[in-house]
């Protein structure tokens, strides 16, 4: 499960995140796989399904295409170094071994593949393994996530978390009425982003499923802290949608779409 920490964050306070706040969420908050932290952006598109299994009786071309034609675009120069200024440097790790810097490279790659390469990526000293994308400009990686993950472990978390870009103002809409169901949705379609993703770069769409269950497995063997997850799936309910989606992607490719 990833959870996005809004619930603590007022709409005004999200601009000012910062590596501190960041460093704080992990006596925060449920020892989950991964953060996004997101404002709300008037280019953010409905989807073009609903729900997950909307998806899965639609044509992959379709999402496919939303996916190209709804890309949210970059942010301009200055506001990437206005957010980038807003970051101290406190808690920011910038010795690392060299695999390490090997993970970072590869995480580079599927940024470029995926049109991101305009983002920073900072790791931060935090004891919960955790990822996150803040304000469509940097990636943050907590120092124990980079060390228990494997290259492509990281770069399946954060297909995920790119993935929630698509949903930001739909996101907002479902925790403002605490739609439950909603939210547990968009969740498992970021899910989906990050398959089709790791689908169309020739990697094993398996790896964001043991991605998340090694961060979960991890983070609840250190911490007692949890919170309510009613707003986020299972991993059970993930597992069973990721085998679906694989299903109808296979399919798909055996038809010849």
């Amino acid at each position: 499960r990833l959870m996005r920490p809004t619930h603590l964050l007022s709409m005004q306070a999200r601009t000012s995140v910062s590596l501190r706040l960041f460093r704080r969420l992990g006596s925060l908050l449920l020892p989950l796989p991964g953060v996004v932290l997101a404002t709300v952006h008037l280019y953010s598109q409905a989807p073009v399904v609903y729900t997950p299994k909307a998806l899965l009786t639609t044509d992959p071309r379709v999402f496919t295409d939303w996916l190209e034609t709804k890309r949210p675009p970059s942010v301009s120069p200055g506001e990437k170094a206005r957010i980038l200024a807003a970051l101290p440097s406190e808690g920011e790790v910038t010795l690392l071994d060299d695999a390490g810097r090997q993970k970072l490279a590869a995480l580079k790659e599927l940024l470029r593949a995926t049109g991101r390469d305009s983002y920073d990526v900072k790791v931060t000293d935090v004891a919960y393994a955790r990822i996150c994308v803040f304000e469509r400009s940097v990636v943050l990686i907590s120092k124990s996530a980079l060390t228990l993950l494997d290259a492509e472990d990281l770069q399946a978390l954060v297909a995920h978390e790119i993935g929630h870009e698509y949903f930001t103002l739909d996101y907002e809409y479902a925790f403002t009425l605490q739609d439950h169901r909603r939210l547990k949705d968009l969740e498992l379609l970021c899910d989906a982003f990050a398959i089709l993703t790791l689908h169309r770069l020739g990697m094993s769409p398996a790896r964001l499923m043991g991605a998340v269950e090694k961060i979960d497995r991890y983070n609840q063997e250190r911490f007692a802290e949890r919170i309510d997850g009613a707003n986020y799936p299972t991993i059970a309910e993930r597992r069973s949608f990721a085998r679906g989606l694989t299903a109808w992607l296979h399919a798909a490719v055996k038809a010849g779409v």
